[in-house]
């Protein structure tokens, strides 16, 4: 994980958000101010905007997420480093007229909850950085927590056996996956 200390050391700072994406999420800030607008003001007659209306003023940071994983599969490619590399980092995407950008701060390049557990950020960028051969450290030296090992194991478990009974290895479900499987853990 010395690398990523390396990476995370030479990416602080602040990074633009390609013009693109900026206006992807001006497009769609401009619709959800719209979607609000046309509830309140036909709530008393009708609920037809409610849906759209709901999923513009939900929490935040859920309709910025696409946005900001575009953000972070840019600079994951400009910068030649796996992309949980860069959702990893300490920091945050933000958006706004006068100018997006990614900040990347430079406090611990590791980190973890209040139980002392590393995220699965930090998890998912030792995974992928053996895989791209960036390090070949053989242990991830930090605690995961035990709900995310949990659920990461049952998919593990459900997708082998699904393999097995398809005769399938991983490479070959990858390749034949079209994104129609929910492989998500159950609520």
């Amino acid at each position: 994980m010395e690398a990523f200390t390396a990476f995370h050391t030479l990416r602080t700072g602040k990074h633009d958000v390609p013009q693109h994406i900026a206006d992807a999420h001006a497009v769609y800030a401009e619709a959800a101010d719209a979607a609000i607008m046309r509830l309140h003001n036909s709530q008393h007659m009708h609920g037809a905007y409610s849906h759209y209306a709901t999923l513009a003023i939900g929490d935040t940071t859920d309709y910025l997420k696409p946005f900001a994983l575009a953000v972070y599969e840019h600079y994951a490619n400009e910068w030649g480093v796996p992309y949980a590399w860069v959702i990893a980092l300490p920091g945050f995407v933000k958006f706004d007229a006068a100018g997006s950008y990614l900040q990347i701060d430079e406090k611990d390049t590791f980190r973890f909850d209040e139980d002392g557990n590393a995220s699965e950020a930090t998890y998912a960028a030792f995974i992928e950085g053996k895989e791209s051969g960036l390090h070949d450290d053989e242990d991830f030296l930090f605690a995961r927590e035990d709900m995310a090992k949990s659920i990461t194991s049952a998919i593990a478990d459900s997708l082998k056996e699904m393999l097995n009974e398809n005769d399938m290895t991983l490479d070959e479900w990858k390749k034949q996956n079209d994104g129609s499987e929910d492989w998500s853990f159950p609520a």
